[in-house]
């Protein structure tokens, strides 16, 4: 469980940091709010749409490989977002990004129910999720002072760091971590 958490908390914070600051770049850009609504409505749609997908790959994709390529995608695409040129280019981004966390939760949620013992499963997810969000809360707090210090594209690539970081220390992820 230890790596799932330090991989996932990472990963997790980044992710929970970059959606406030889309708005701050996409006002840096010169678009709107209506446009961050549909890139926000996008990247939702692709997850959930990606999500019924992806149930079906445990077979051959266990919760690892999920783990590592939701992660390592997401930080890839968070590299290339500040380049964008084009608004098509970061409506493709967000379908991607949608893609990412699809892979991301569902291998993360594959990978806590295995690492758990059913008669302990529900304090231990408790604790797992307590230390997640107190860790995305201190993200947070860093991420303004960041955003203050640098710029909205530094954050971005911050945050690509983190990701592509997780998605690394998501290879210490023990198989074991597998649902039999």
């Amino acid at each position: 469980m230890k790596w799932i958490a330090i991989s996932q908390s990472l990963a997790v914070v980044a992710a929970g940091i970059v959606l406030p600051f889309y708005v701050v770049f996409l006002q840096q850009v010169g678009e709107t709010y209506t446009v961050f609504a549909y890139l926000y409505g996008t990247f939702t749609l692709a997850a959930a749409l990606t999500h019924l997908w992806i149930g079906g790959l445990e077979r051959w994709m266990p919760a690892r490989r999920m783990l590592v390529a939701g992660n390592l995608l997401a930080g890839a695409v968070l590299l290339a977002v500040p380049t964008a040129a084009r608004l098509w280019q970061v409506f493709v981004a967000q379908i991607l990004l949608g893609v990412a966390l699809s892979l991301q939760k569902s291998g993360e949620k594959i990978a806590v129910a295995g690492a758990t013992t059913s008669a302990r499963r529900a304090e231990q997810i408790g604790r797992y999720h307590s230390a997640v969000a107190l860790l995305t809360a201190a993200g947070l707090f860093a991420s303004g002072w960041l955003l203050d210090t640098f710029s909205v594209v530094f954050l971005f690539y911050v945050l690509a760091a983190a990701l592509l970081a997780a998605g690394l220390l998501s290879l210490k992820v023990p198989r074991t971590t597998e649902p039999a």
